[in-house]
C-alpha cells in the first residue's frame, strides 16, 4: 500500500462432515446417546497489517475470524480475536524488544450449544 503500511489476507474454507454414532456411559450409571449425523460448511480469515513507524520500530495488527463450526458435542458459535505486536530494534541492530498483546477485546471467547442427551 505505501512505504509504512503493507497487509495480507488469508482465508479458509472447509466442509465439516460428523458421522452418526452412539456412545454408552457407564458411570455413574449406564446411558446411551445417540450422535445423528451432522455436515456443515466453515471457514476462517486472517488480516494482517504491518506498519514501520521508523528504522527501529515496527508494529504488526492480526485481525481472525472463525465462522461458527460443529463438534460432536453441539455446534460452536462465531468468534473473532483482535491481536497487536510492537518490536523496536535495540544496541544498534544487535537486539530486539517485543511487545504483544493477544484478544485485546477478550472476544475469543468460546461459546457451545450443547447436545441433549438422550436416554
Amino acid at each position: 500500500m505505501t512505504s509504512w503500511y503493507s497487509f495480507n489476507i488469508n482465508g479458509n474454507l472447509y466442509k465439516n462432515t460428523i458421522d452418526a454414532f452412539t456412545v454408552t456411559n457407564l458411570y455413574p450409571v449406564p446411558s446411551t446417546y445417540y450422535g445423528k449425523s451432522q455436515e456443515m460448511v466453515s471457514g476462517s480469515a486472517k488480516w494482517n497489517s504491518t506498519l514501520q513507524f521508523d528504522k527501529t520500530l515496527k508494529g504488526q495488527v492480526s485481525i481472525i475470524y472463525l465462522a461458527p463450526d460443529i463438534i460432536p458435542q453441539g455446534k460452536v458459535g462465531s468468534r473473532f480475536s483482535v491481536d497487536l505486536g510492537l518490536k523496536k530494534t535495540v544496541q544498534k541492530g544487535k537486539g530486539e524488544v517485543f511487545l504483544n498483546a493477544t484478544d485485546i477485546f477478550n472476544t475469543l471467547v468460546l461459546q457451545k450449544k450443547h447436545k441433549r442427551t438422550r436416554f
